[in-house]
């Protein structure tokens, strides 16, 4: 929903929590979340600062 989200923008940006489980979901993970966003030509920036 993120990169959908991205998508409709024409200025300013989207920021948003995406958590990773592999228990449900085998091929969650970072690198699938970049490729999602490249893949709809939207750039996807990660960062693990604490949040506060």
């Amino acid at each position: 929903m993120l990169v959908g989200s991205a998508k409709r923008l024409t200025s300013g940006k989207v920021i948003g929590i995406d958590l990773w489980s592999q228990r449900d979901q085998a091929s969650d993970s970072s690198a699938a979340a970049l490729s999602d966003a490249a893949t709809e030509k939207v750039v996807y920036s990660r960062s693990s600062e604490p949040l506060g």
